[in-house]
């Protein structure tokens, strides 16, 4: 057992932008260096950042995670990835599963909210894919938009609007507990006292103003934690400048902790000698085009070696002594990886079934 004593710092952030269309979240996002863009709502035209191009986009559950796992196995030199925005994103998982369903909608489903449950479960898994990723050192930064709910203070003492993300209602607090950081976007006037010189006598309102909130409020959700160093309100020309800074030195690695080693001596166990198919620079074409699927879906070799297995129009064209669970994946057939590739996203769905 180890313990640790002192000042602990995170390895990558999980940050939360929300507000109103228009105000200038993805540019403000779009400040952070190396940043890569999962544009679910074509707002990147005319900036210069690095996306995922819209045909490639992982719009099914199983395929985000993938995403999300290939970003930790290989971050390609990005620090920040930015997902624009995560209700366009719960729009279009909705969209795909509802489509394979043959139903309506997720939430248009009267089966006692059991639908509605596991689509709750799945955000989960990908906010919890995401929490991966920041812990292996890229940031993650979920823009959002905003929707405004009436809430009553008492009967008769009248009522406040709450302004919130805009996702579904199991969703949302899924986001909020998880997040490092919750910025609040939104305009905000000032009184500007009567200039007496100019002949004015009463003061004036001026008008919106872009800001940022990183503290909660009764008609807006946001935080910060402490390592973070943000000001708890500041225009968002502001906080473009700050928050690139802030995010290098929450997550910079010069902190000194000391660790308190258990009394008990452990034994380490020698490292896992690597067999050969470990290495994969050198796969053919369809074997590597079909490993980059397999992360994309979050699929195992172990699952499509049993699901190829399984399949007797596919093993039986091989010869009864070929085994699809036995043999090195190198050693497939062209033709059978390539058919794997064509219907992973079926298979993917019939292995996260079963």
């Amino acid at each position: 057992m180890k313990i640790i004593k002192g000042k602990t710092k995170p390895k990558g952030l999980r940050i939360v932008v929300y507000g109103p269309h228009g105000l200038g979240k993805t540019t403000l996002a779009s400040k952070l260096p190396d940043a890569l863009f999962f544009d679910y709502e074509n707002g990147t035209h005319g900036i210069d950042v690095a996306k995922v191009d819209e045909s490639d986009l992982p719009r099914s559950y199983a395929a985000v995670r993938g995403a999300l796992d290939e970003l930790k196995r290989n971050p390609q030199g990005f620090k920040n990835l930015v997902i624009d925005s995560a209700d366009k994103l719960e729009e279009a998982l909705d969209k795909t599963f509802s489509a394979e369903k043959g139903i309506e909608s997720v939430f248009a489903v009267n089966d006692y909210g059991r639908t509605i449950a596991g689509h709750k479960q799945q955000m989960a898994a990908i906010i919890d894919k995401a929490a991966d990723l920041a812990n292996a050192g890229v940031n993650v930064i979920w823009i959002a938009h905003e929707t405004p709910r009436k809430v009553e203070v008492l009967e008769g003492q009248g009522a406040y609007d709450h302004h919130e993300m805009k996702l579904s209602k199991t969703v949302t607090p899924l986001f909020m507990e998880s997040a490092d950081v919750v910025i609040f976007c939104s305009y905000k006037t000032f009184m500007v006292a009567a200039n007496k010189q100019a002949g004015e006598t009463k003061g004036h309102v001026e008008g919106g103003k872009r800001w940022c909130w990183t503290t909660p409020h009764n008609e807006w959700d946001a935080k910060h934690r402490a390592c973070i160093e943000l000001p708890d309100d500041c225009s968002l020309d502001k906080m473009a400048e700050l928050l690139p800074k802030a995010l290098a030195a929450a997550t910079s690695r010069s902190e000194s902790v000391a660790v308190v080693e258990a009394k008990q001596a452990t034994v380490s166990a020698p490292a896992p000698t690597p067999k050969a198919e470990d290495s994969h620079s050198s796969d053919k074409p369809a074997l590597a085009e079909l490993r980059r699927l397999l992360g994309n879906y979050g699929v195992s070799e172990d699952q499509i070696r049993t699901f190829a297995d399984a399949q007797p129009k596919l093993k039986g064209r091989y010869g009864t002594d070929f085994s699809f669970a036995t043999a090195r994946m190198a050693d497939w057939p062209d033709e059978a990886l390539q058919w794997l590739s064509r219907n992973m996203e079926k298979i993917a769905a019939k292995i996260k079934d079963n």
